[in-house]
């Protein structure tokens, strides 16, 4: 079930990008980069609110990964989950791709 109030609460603090379809979040900031709101009475970043309000529970084992780079972004469609193996390998992918572009 959808939680509408989260909703309103994530979208009134939100840029929507219209170049890259990114949701950006922009309330409070924890001190690893991502954004933060309360959700079912817990601290919790932005991306993982949103993934479980609009694809349910991670299944275990599983983390949540942004297909679009951005830790800001809290676009459903731009959330996976994926093994943490998954996600790590895709982040120094992505990294290395970006090197070799500079």
């Amino acid at each position: 079930m959808i939680d509408l109030c989260a909703i309103a609460r994530l979208e009134s603090h939100t840029y929507f990008e219209p170049n890259t379809g990114c949701w950006i979040f922009s309330g409070c900031w924890g001190k690893d980069g991502y954004g933060k709101i309360s959700f079912n009475g817990k601290s919790i970043r932005v991306h993982q609110a949103a993934y479980a309000i609009f694809h349910g529970r991670l299944r275990r084992g599983h983390e949540v990964d942004h297909s679009c780079c951005c830790r800001a972004c809290w676009n459903p469609a731009h959330l996976q989950g994926v093994t943490r193996c998954t996600n790590m390998h895709r982040v120094f992918s992505r990294r290395r791709a970006a090197r070799q572009v500079a």
